[in-house]
């Protein structure tokens, strides 16, 4: 059977209900991604689902999640659904409207004051170091494709002779656990901290608290690979914090 969370949209699950049988139960409260099920070897297979928009606007925060839907052993893959597309000032996301034969623009990244023209190859570079260590990314353009795949998966998972290049499969590799401190600076939104600079400032400040309460000028002068995080880093942690 194919599990999905709770949370999860009804026309996936009634879509696929129409090849499998689906169950819904609190996956994500259970540390699993938003689908799951077991296949012909018994081992968990898990899907994290995300649209190309909430992706874009919070890869940290997905990477965190996948982080810990990795660590509970289950195969794990991300399923990006929505169309994206790098534009001269940055990426626009694209889904289908409803009961039209067309896709309209959904999210919208970078302006022409504001351009973010690095985060469409951020994004494919952060999918090729996923696919490295054993996490595979899916990409469909609709609800009723992600449906389709996900019903596809599941029916190919249950058959015991594979002959796709003989069903290489890479080996799960032991990802270290965060610093919760760590972890809490990567989650404020708009703070724009990454894994390495969360790091470099709780080296430093040894806290939360303590960074958050140090003056903007230590905070600036903390380095991170041999570069000044900088004083346009340290307020936008302040301002994302509301000082």
């Amino acid at each position: 059977m194919l599990l999905l969370d709770t949370f999860e949209p009804v026309e996936i699950e009634m879509l696929c209900q129409q090849s499998v049988e689906v169950i819904r139960t609190p996956l994500n409260q259970s540390g699993y991604a938003d689908y799951m099920w077991s296949e012909w070897d018994n081992i968990n297979t898990q899907v994290e689902r995300k649209q190309c928009g909430e992706l874009l606007s919070d890869m940290d925060g997905c990477e965190m999640q996948l982080r810990r839907y990795y660590q509970n052993g289950a195969r794990l893959y991300l399923l990006v659904e929505g169309v994206m597309e790098p534009t001269p000032f940055g990426v626009a996301c694209y889904v289908k409207s409803e009961g039209k034969p067309y896709y309209r623009v959904q999210h919208s990244f970078g302006t022409h004051k504001h351009p973010q023209t690095g985060l469409f190859a951020k994004y494919q570079g952060w999918r090729w170091s996923l696919d490295k260590i054993g996490v595979g990314v899916i990409e469909t353009s609709s609800y009723e494709a992600t449906a389709r795949a996900l019903v596809s998966f599941y029916q190919n998972s249950q058959k015991a002779e594979h002959r796709t290049l003989r069903r290489y499969i890479k080996p799960h590799v032991t990802i270290p656990s965060l610093n919760s401190h760590v972890e809490t600076l990567m989650g404020i939104k708009g703070a724009e901290l990454g894994e390495a600079r969360a790091v470099a400032l709780i080296d430093r400040f040894e806290t939360v608290w303590g960074v958050l309460n140090a003056p903007p000028e230590e905070i600036a002068e903390t380095e991170v690979s041999g570069r000044r995080l900088g004083l346009t880093i340290a307020q936008k942690i302040r301002t994302a914090i509301g000082r």
